[in-house]
């Protein structure tokens, strides 16, 4: 996969509290006891799958999810790209899957901006 080789922070301005002036530099987003490994999720997410009744549903799907919502709300392929850390642009378009429903929204802007509304 063709992943950005960066680092980047995502700003929660509900976690401001926590802000410290020192950087935080850790191995892993969720370190385990020791911090010598990541903690194991997989269960956790599996439980959580399996109370809610999802069946066939990967954690990766979240990503698709999160760029379809991005694309859907406006974002381009490259600041698409940007926020999942993807350095190319065929890398996005195998998550950018947009709905029907904005598909027809953005027909129907292009239509009116080309035709003005019509009187019906």
């Amino acid at each position: 996969m063709a992943l950005a080789k960066r680092i980047f922070c995502v700003p929660f301005p509900e976690w401001s509290s926590f802000a410290t002036t020192e950087a935080l530099v850790v191995a892993y987003v969720f370190p385990g006891r020791s911090g010598a490994s990541p903690v194991n999720l997989w269960d956790a997410w599996r439980y959580a799958l399996r109370r809610a009744g999802i069946e066939d549903f990967r954690f990766h799907d979240l990503l698709y999810s999160a760029a379809s919502h991005l694309a859907m709300n406006g974002a381009s392929l490259a600041e698409i790209a940007e926020v999942l850390g993807h350095k190319t642009l065929s890398m996005v378009k195998r998550y950018a899957y947009l709905s029907e429903q904005h598909t027809a929204r953005v027909v129907e802007r292009m239509k009116r901006a080309i035709f003005g509304e019509v009187a019906g």
